[in-house]
């Protein structure tokens, strides 16, 4: 048996550290390129890892080797006590650049999301996981899939309904142990990444110990193209300074928070309604929150500016811009520029014999 899974990159694209808070809010998306982990069966356990460059290659009874540590959280956190016998390849080459510099959009989170999942239908076809009898015949019967098709709690009519609760399980489930094992990893997070990477789509996120979800109209988003800037930037430093200006000053971070929330609020009304001046306005709004965020933080949001339209970083700091150029004039810049596409599945798999 063979199981491919494929995961895209994320970004955040409002929302810059409030989403660490209990109920702070954040509008996420799913974007191209995508990686792909593949598992099959084996006779003992071997995992390993590619980016630009051979990463890990982790053989079993061995010690957890340098840079395998989320697939270690991974397997633990889906309760495989002993090393299952698989072969996993995990290969995250589409996110970094031809010279091997890393872009910054979640590759770690994309891994959890993904590799959760294989290891996750794995067990359905050992018949290891825990579901209904009924309800896992179905899943197993899905030899390819996304999880943006799985129901997320509603239905209509007795049987429906039943079928909806089960594939809502499924869908907490795998984000539970994939925001559980990444930051295991990586020692906390938001997990707007991993939430995105895993559901697709564009989304609005709430921040707590399990993730919030909502789909938002992925369409309703003008073009966009995203633009790297020139050097990488530390998330869990970022975090780090933002806690401490939290602890210096609590009063501004709470309002900073309450604003960015309603600001948030607004953005997703704009979107639903399909309302770009609304959207465009609100965005410059959020920009200029995470300007003054940036700098008391010390981790400048400054981007280069637009020639025609608008736009901001996004995520901790400056490493990555979205801009939004107006229809009469295509925004042009470092050759790295890349048009934003949405990945509307999320995690998508193919099972084969």
């Amino acid at each position: 048996m063979q199981i491919q899974v494929w995961a895209p990159a994320n970004l955040l694209l409002v929302g810059e550290y409030v989403v660490t808070e209990k109920g702070g809010l954040g509008i996420a998306a799913a974007v191209q390129p995508e990686l792909q982990v593949s598992l099959c069966s084996a006779p003992e356990f071997m995992a390993e890892a590619y980016t630009a460059k051979p990463l890990f290659q982790w053989h079993a009874h061995e010690a957890v080797p340098q840079h395998a540590e989320l697939t270690a959280a991974c397997l633990e956190s889906l309760g495989y006590h002993e090393y299952p016998p698989v072969h996993i390849k995990i290969d995250s080459s589409a996110f970094y650049t031809e010279d091997g510099t890393k872009r910054g959009l979640g590759s770690s989170a994309a891994v959890a999301a993904a590799l959760v999942s294989a290891l996750f239908l794995y067990k359905l076809h050992m018949g290891l996981h825990l579901l209904d009898p009924k309800d896992a015949a179905k899943l197993r019967g899905m030899q390819e899939g996304c999880i943006a098709n799985l129901e997320s709690g509603s239905g209509s009519g007795s049987r429906s309904r039943s079928e909806s609760r089960s594939q809502h399980e499924v869908r907490s489930s795998l984000l539970r142990h994939a925001v559980n094992a990444h930051r295991k990893a990586q020692g906390g997070g938001s997990a707007y990444d991993v939430t995105a990477s895993l559901f697709g789509g564009l989304g609005l996120f709430r921040g707590g110990d399990l993730p919030g979800w909502e789909a938002l109209p992925a369409e309703a988003l003008p073009p966009a193209i995203i633009r790297y800037g020139n050097a990488p930037v530390s998330s869990p430093a970022a975090v780090l300074g933002y806690k401490g200006l939290k602890a210096a000053e609590p009063e501004f971070v709470n309002q900073h928070v309450r604003q960015s929330n309603q600001e948030t609020l607004q953005l997703v009304a704009a979107l639903r309604a399909h309302d770009q001046d609304s959207f465009g306005q609100g965005l410059r709004r959020m920009a200029r929150l995470g300007l003054d965020l940036g700098a008391r933080v010390g981790v400048p949001a400054e981007i280069e500016p637009v020639r025609s339209g608008y736009g901001k970083a996004v995520g901790a700091g400056n490493e990555i811009a979205v801009l939004f150029p107006d229809s009469s004039c295509a925004e042009t810049g470092a050759g790295q520029d890349q048009p934003l596409h949405v990945a509307s599945q999320g995690v998508r798999w193919c099972i084969s014999a």
